[in-house]
């Protein structure tokens, strides 16, 4: 376990924890994965052919970049006749990890 200080309050943090939190951020760290997570935030469920062309993406491009959301676990979906809508899974979490970075920033 290490200890740091954030906002002159002491945190323990584990490796585990942190290992979770890094990873996280290395997905916020890719503009067209922050792009799709900010885009699904803002608009709820989307089908892939809708974020491409939102984003100016191939549409070979985004579903990549969604199943690496996928298998962090911030983003899911669900199918609906041809497509497969995807939705944010856990807006505390990115919420709370964005807030993480921004306290840091400043």
């Amino acid at each position: 376990m290490s200890t740091i200080l954030l906002n002159k309050e002491e945190l323990i943090v584990s490796g585990p924890e942190v290992e979770k939190v890094n990873k996280t951020l290395k997905l916020f760290s890719e503009r067209n994965k922050l792009k799709i997570l900010l885009l699904l935030y803002c608009n709820g469920p989307l089908p892939v052919c809708v974020m491409s062309k939102a984003l100016g993406l191939d549409q070979t491009l985004a579903p990549h970049r969604l199943k690496v959301l996928k298998a962090s676990g911030l983003v899911e979906y669900e199918k609906v006749a041809k497509h497969r809508l995807y939705t944010l899974t856990n807006y505390t979490a990115i919420i709370t990890h964005t807030r993480v970075v921004l306290d840091l920033s400043f």
